[in-house]
This record gives structure tokens, sequence and C-alpha cells, in this order.
């Protein structure tokens, strides 16, 4: 699959409400902020740009897990349909003012503070 082909897959895929079929896709900078990867094949896909990619302890009653993945600029989150840039952007969307549903927000947090820990313990190899 294309750079082309991939955007208008994750498109249909989204209008449709069905998970993308991204196999072999090249994703080398693709910008998957908002993007909903939930059950989406992502085999043989080309995260070029990704250093590593570590899947949170944490899922909502919605079925929605969350994803941190390295990049040169720093870690990203991905939970559901939430693309968030930082940690502390992830924070602060679960932070005090979430308007969702509490008990969800804090086990966002605390997946975050497991990730914390995590990030303290893990050496990271960049591929240059």
């Amino acid at each position: 699959m294309t750079r082309d082909e991939a955007p208008r897959e994750i498109e249909a895929a989204t209008q449709e409400n069905r998970p993308a079929q991204l196999e072999g896709a090249d994703l080398e900078g693709a910008d998957l902020e908002g993007v909903r990867l939930i059950q989406a094949n992502l085999r043989g896909a080309n995260l070029r740009g990704a250093h590593g990619i570590i899947r949170l302890p944490c899922s909502d009653p919605r079925g929605f897990s969350a994803y941190a993945v390295l990049f040169d600029a720093g870690w990203r989150i991905h939970a559901g349909c939430h693309g968030f840039g930082s940690l502390a952007d992830a924070r602060t969307h679960w932070g005090p003012d979430y308007d969702g549903d509490r008990g969800t927000g804090d086990g966002w947090l605390a997946a975050l503070d497991w990730l914390e820990i995590r990030l303290g313990e893990i050496p990271v190899q960049r591929e240059r």
C-alpha cells in the first residue's frame, strides 16, 4: 500500500466504522494524531520514524486501548480516537477538567503513571 493509498483507507475505514486494513502500508512521515487504529491491521506497515511502541495496561469500558510511540521529538500517546503530542498533554486531557467518566479518566492517568515508571527502566536504542 502506497503513502497515497493509506490515508484514503484510513478515511474510508473511519467513515464505515470498520478496522483499517493497512497491511504493508508505507506510513513514513504519516501524522497519525487522532487516527483510530483499534483492530487496524498494521502487519508489514512502515512506521519509519517510530523508535518504540508500548501498549499501556489500561482499557476503558468502550474497549479502547492506548499506546505510547517514541519519535525523535519524544513520546506520543494514542488512546482510542485521541492522539496526544506528549504525556503532559494526555494528563491534561484526563485531568481534573476531564468531561468524561471520572473513573475512566483516573484509569488512563494510572496507566500514564505506569508508563512513566517503565520509561525510566527501559533502555531505548534509536536507529539512525
